[in-house]
């Protein structure tokens, strides 16, 4: 029976857990670096507001004051920038690892729904067999209950060319194979064939004994209102080639219609 999508990524997440598990701690690290980064930005500021000021004094400007300007002009063309560049370069890091993260997630599940898909089919494929074998065993027991009547009757003709049967007075003769629905009614509960002593046979078969096509028993049985014939004739190359030849798979999977073909 095929499993939840929780259950199957339950299965998975150990695989996926050790690449979500790097990209976590990386995430987790980029404001670290951030901020980092920006004292760095700002030690160098210090340094640099400090060899300004010793320059102006080298330049006999030290009485005049701290050199305001030049520290402004510095930080506007070196220190902000610098600490610009490093918040957006955090920030697209982050973006990066996040979405690393998300398509991580991403293939879990799509493997996960991959997985489901082929167990629901497996289960399809189970549920199918199992009609088709139970439409076979129908068939067989209403194919056995025909032979059993069509050896009462034998034995009905036997005694009447023996004397015994004094009611008997005439015997038609039999047609080489017959065939009818499972359920007595309606061709959708599938077709069972017998042939002249009523023992059950295929629809290839059938034909055979019939002298005809197989081709035409399998699109009178599907014109009737048999799934599995109709099937058989959409995968059948006789029907979009002429070749006539069956589907090879058709061949193996409805043996109990085609055997003999």
């Amino acid at each position: 029976m095929a499993r939840s999508l929780d259950q199957i990524l339950a299965e998975l997440n150990p695989y996926y857990d050790p690449s979500r598990k790097v990209v976590q701690s990386q995430l987790d690290a980029v404001p670290g670096e951030t901020e980092a980064g920006i004292a760095q930005a700002e030690a160098k500021l210090g340094v640099a507001n400090e060899n300004i000021l010793n320059g102006a004094r080298t330049r006999g400007l030290g009485f005049s004051g701290i050199p305001v300007g030049e520290q402004a002009k510095y930080a506007a063309t070196d220190f902000a920038p610098a600490v610009a560049g490093l918040k957006a370069t955090g920030a697209a890091k982050a973006t990066t690892l996040a979405q690393s993260l998300s398509d991580l997630q991403l293939k879990a599940v799509s493997q996960a729904q991959g997985i489901r898909d082929n167990e629901i089919g497996a289960d399809q494929s189970a549920a199918t067999l199992a009609e088709q074998q139970r439409q076979f065993d129908l068939s067989y027991a209403l194919q056995k209950s025909a032979a059993a009547a069509a050896s009462s009757s034998t034995a009905g003709i036997g005694a009447y060319l023996t004397g015994t049967d004094k009611t008997a007075t005439t015997s038609a003769a039999k047609p080489p194979a017959q065939y009818g629905f499972n359920d007595g009614k309606s061709a959708s509960s599938g077709f069972y064939f017998v042939n002249a002593s009523g023992q059950p046979i295929t629809a290839a078969q059938y034909a055979t004994a019939t002298n005809q096509p197989i081709i035409n028993v399998i699109q009178m049985m599907a014109k009737a209102g048999d799934k599995t014939s109709a099937a058989i004739l959409k995968n059948s190359n006789q029907v979009k080639t002429g070749i006539g030849q069956f589907n090879p798979v058709d061949v193996q999977r409805y043996s109990y219609i085609l055997g003999g073909a």
